[in-house]
């Protein structure tokens, strides 16, 4: 089978930068007018949030984009293995249970382990690490931010690598941490409680458009060419569909960060790899994004090319 990249330029593709129109609903400050660090100026941003034509805009950042990143944030824990946040009343905190995980997504890899999680108040999961006795959150793409400290100290934690990957991070108050992808037009907001100081809400924008990656999502997918011997018998765990235009994505794998590996389904079918953020950004004929279907169960990659050749 053989692997090649399904993502950002592909002139096959629906396109997720250039002609697409959009705003960013919702309660979000804009940043400083002065150039941010990637020298894109506040009235740039403004014109983005704004749903102005950036089609000039979005010339330069597909330009200026890194290539993606590969890492692994996968928190699988062994069960007696505690968290720094086991001690404390945190709410919304519970684990996966790599038993119950092996028997729904075919992972017996993942038995007797755990996977740590905080559902919060805007109902989003958001998978809890541990890095030298210290709690992150793993908030948007691969990008951490710890638990405690608040929002000042986030913003200097993920500066650089927000930078590195073309996206916007700013404090829109003392509390208040917010990072925003002018490819995609998404933007991720951290609420930091003001007393205690910790991480206490996460809530993206635009908030009618689905989080495609939830956190038991990210905790079946297997690691980047963990499932490569299988070939087309590896089980594709999650897919993901355009619900205005005939294009599906399978993935089988995925690398912690932002990379899949699956099956794709469009003007034709293929395996390659293809990114979340690419995903963010697609939309369809009637404007939609992309949406991850909820009733979705594993399957075998031959029996979904089978069907999708029918």
């Amino acid at each position: 089978m053989d692997r090649h990249l399904l993502c950002w330029n592909d002139p096959r593709r629906p396109r997720s930068g250039a002609g697409n129109q959009g705003t960013v609903p919702g309660h979000l400050s804009l940043p400083p007018a002065e150039e941010d660090a990637r020298g894109i100026s506040g009235w740039q941003v403004r014109r983005f949030l704004s749903g102005t034509n950036l089609r000039g805009n979005f010339a330069l950042l597909e330009a200026v984009s890194p290539p993606m990143l590969c890492s692994d944030h996968m928190p699988w824990l062994s069960k007696e293995q505690l968290t720094p946040l086991d001690s404390q009343p945190v709410s919304g905190l519970y684990a996966l249970h790599g038993d119950v995980m092996a028997s729904a997504y075919q992972r017996e890899d993942l038995r007797s382990l755990t996977y740590p999680l905080i559902r919060f108040p805007s109902g989003i999961t958001r998978e809890l690490t541990v890095d030298n006795d210290s709690a992150n959150i793993l908030v948007a793409g691969g990008l951490t931010v710890a638990y405690s400290g608040g929002a000042a100290a986030a913003l200097e934690a993920v500066r650089e690598t927000t930078g590195e990957r073309g996206l916007l991070a700013y404090l829109e108050d003392d509390h208040t941490l917010v990072i925003l992808d002018p490819e995609t037009r998404r933007a991720t907001r951290l609420d930091y409680d003001r007393r205690e100081n910790h991480l206490a809400n996460v809530v993206r924008f635009p908030e009618h458009a689905m989080d495609l990656l939830d956190g038991e999502t990210r905790a079946a997918l297997p690691p980047l060419r963990s499932t490569e011997r299988l070939g087309r018998n590896a089980l594709a765990r999650a897919k993901f569909f355009t619900p205005d235009a005939n294009w599906t994505w399978y993935a089988t794998e995925f690398d912690g960060d932002d990379l899949f590996f699956g099956l794709v389904s469009g003007f034709e079918l293929e395996y390659g790899y293809f990114s979340l953020r690419e995903l963010e950004g697609i939309q369809g004929g009637l404007a939609l994004p992309v949406e991850r279907d909820l009733h979705y169960h594993p399957e075998p990659l031959h029996a979904i090319e089978a069907r999708h050749r029918r």
